[in-house]
């Protein structure tokens, strides 16, 4: 762990790919096999919140 390089947030977020979808279950049958899902865009949300981001930290850095 002595040569780990951290790596800021807002690169991590940026690093996945803008339409990543992920599945969640949403049904099952009586027996518990998945029977309904649904697809979330986590991609865009965290774009999106990489932006937040970066505009919080501007605000910061002004009133300082």
């Amino acid at each position: 762990m002595d040569n780990c390089v951290e790596v800021q947030i807002v690169e991590k977020l940026r690093s996945v790919p803008k339409d990543y979808h992920t599945c969640v279950a949403t049904q099952w049958s009586e027996s518990g096999f998945e029977t309904g899902h649904r697809f979330i865009p986590v991609g865009y949300m965290m774009h999106e919140a990489a932006d937040e981001i970066e505009r919080l930290q501007i605000l910061v850095n002004n009133i300082k």
